[in-house]
């Protein structure tokens, strides 16, 4: 018997078109929640845009690709950038007009290119945000995951002034970027199940 189920967020709970959640996605998961399985949210969003999977009953989330976990508001896991990375990167960023996102508990970017088409039209597309969201004030909080906003051909300087770090690109114009190279949905999923002690042939 499944006493766990592992949920992908768009194209899986949320609609690929409007990035909507259709009613019998909301019946199926209180089913589930109903019989006692555990249901996990897999995501690349940050932890605070998961409020909306919060009011479903769904206590544990995988965010930022794998870097951050947390279970019943207990933070299980989480593999946090150095501080001297992000205030490089935050730096060179806004030398070269660059948006940078950063995933803490919450989420806020670096105020640069904040009018930039292309920007929105990716914090849309990849969050569905209609603005660009809140300046971050100061870069003191743990960063789990940075987001960096360049095409290919923009981002070739920052792969060169930053060789050792992991860059993976999930839009067009949107790249996550990490430090531990380990991190990724997979290996938190195995985390979860440590943590909370189910064998790994009793998940879905």
């Amino acid at each position: 018997m499944y006493k766990v189920v592992f949920f992908d967020v768009d194209g899986t709970l949320l609609s690929e078109i409007d990035r909507s959640m259709h009613e019998s996605t909301r019946e199926a998961i209180q089913r589930l929640i109903d019989k006692g399985i555990h249901v996990v949210v897999t995501t690349g969003r940050p932890y605070s845009l998961c409020s909306q999977f919060k009011e479903l009953g769904i206590n544990t989330f995988i965010s930022a690709n794998g870097a951050h976990i947390k279970c019943r508001e207990e933070v299980i896991h989480k593999s946090v950038l150095s501080s001297e990375i992000v205030h490089d990167m935050s730096n060179f960023a806004e030398l070269h007009g660059h948006s940078v996102s950063y995933f803490t508990e919450e989420f806020a970017m670096n105020g640069i290119a904040s009018d930039n088409e292309r920007v929105i039209q990716a914090l849309n597309e990849t969050l569905n945000l209609g603005r660009y969201p809140e300046k971050s004030r100061d870069l003191s909080e743990e960063v789990y995951c940075l987001c960096l906003y360049a095409d290919e051909t923009e981002a070739q300087k920052f792969f060169e002034r930053y060789p050792a770090l992991t860059f993976e690109r999930f839009h067009g114009y949107v790249m996550n970027v990490l430090e531990d190279s380990k991190v990724s949905k997979l290996t938190a999923i195995q985390k979860v199940l440590e943590h909370l002690k189910i064998r790994s042939n009793c998940f879905w």
